[in-house]
């Protein structure tokens, strides 16, 4: 089994268009007209953390539990993978996979992401839940101290994995397309030891029902780059219109974050949120969007309150003065453009 770095977008219309082919012809199943059959594919993404860090994963294969007790488990080639410290440096630049099927979730910023499912043939119907299995002992960080280790709770063990309980359905010969956001920003810690822990914050999106939010940011709001292309500043999404921003540690409707990062090409600052959810009505989905250029800690409470300034505190700004968000709304299928602050250049 081979994992693939693409566009999911186009993942899934090729893939729908080849089920609805076979539908049409009769073919593609065991007799019955291909309707005890479905085809999945399921992707991975990641809201980066606001370290400076590249975390590796190196996944085994995916767990699906079917609604009529049976589990459906698809492993990767073991032969494919060996050690996992390739993982990082050896990458080439145009795979964002190394050859052990261990992936660097720090890369997969804005669209990009990685295939590791693609058009797999699975039985249709309801799954309750959906894991991808780790290897704990293969995953690490990487950060200007040099290799640490990953350790995670939820991933040890033969049952054990980044596990989501949402449901999803694979349709009778038709494709199902799910892209999982791994929210590094949300589950990533350091230990005491140097060392980190990974306590897995996970969503689950269709990708038949997911728009963007993009934008660009004026260089006055960005204080320094603090690499060549990162700002360390960040563009969170909250889900709904008119959310009073607050920090990882208190707010608990923080759908996704994203890095603001300069295009030396352009000579702009931009970000790219993706794989927001939509809704099936017509009406758009409603999203706060505000920036920040301050540290934010998961396990720590900072005041967000521009009056009383303290260091450690996480400032958001809509661009304008005394402003902290902007409403975006979202339709399926549409980047919306929220810039920073709102009249600033296009992108």
């Amino acid at each position: 089994m081979s994992m693939k770095h693409n566009s999911r977008f186009i993942t899934y219309l090729a893939a729908t268009t080849i089920a609805a082919l076979l539908v049409a012809c009769g073919g593609g199943g065991d007799g019955d007209g291909g309707a005890s059959t479905g085809s999945l594919s399921v992707g991975v993404t990641d809201s980066p953390v606001t370290e400076d860090v590249d975390v590796c994963i190196h996944f085994t294969g995916i767990t699906l539990h079917h609604s009529d007790g049976n589990r459906v488990q698809i492993p990767f080639d073991p032969a494919s993978y060996t050690d996992a410290t390739d993982c990082v440096h050896n990458r080439p630049a145009d795979n964002l996979l190394s050859e052990e099927n261990a992936v660097n979730l720090s890369a997969l910023q804005g669209e990009l992401s990685v295939t590791i499912i693609d058009a797999e043939a699975v039985k249709a119907g309801r799954y309750n839940w959906i894991r991808l299995d780790v290897d704990e002992s293969l995953s690490y960080v990487m950060d200007s101290e040099g290799q640490k280790a990953l350790s995670c709770p939820s991933c040890s063990g033969e049952q054990s994995g980044l596990k989501l309980n949402r449901g999803i359905t694979v349709p009778a010969g038709g494709a199902a397309d799910f892209m999982i956001d791994i929210n590094l920003a949300k589950s990533l810690n350091r230990k005491p030891s140097g060392d980190y822990r990974m306590n897995p914050t996970l969503r689950l999106v269709d990708l038949t029902e997911t728009g963007h939010i993009a934008g660009a940011v004026e260089s006055s709001l960005v204080p320094e780059l603090i690499s060549e292309t990162d700002t360390g500043c960040n563009v969170y999404i909250f889900a709904g219109h008119g959310i009073t921003p607050d920090d990882y540690h208190d707010a608990d409707n923080i759908l996704t974050s994203a890095k603001v990062l300069y295009d030396p090409g352009t000579m702009t600052y931009k970000y790219s949120a993706a794989y927001l959810p939509t809704s099936t009505s017509p009406d758009p989905t409603p999203y706060t969007v505000a920036l920040t250029c301050d540290d934010d800690d998961p396990e720590t409470d900072q005041d967000n309150d521009p009056t009383t300034p303290a260091e450690d505190d996480v400032i958001f700004t809509d661009g304008l003065a005394g402003g902290t968000g902007q409403n975006a709304s979202v339709s399926t299928g549409q980047t919306e453009v929220v810039n920073f602050p709102p009249e600033s250049l296009a992108i």
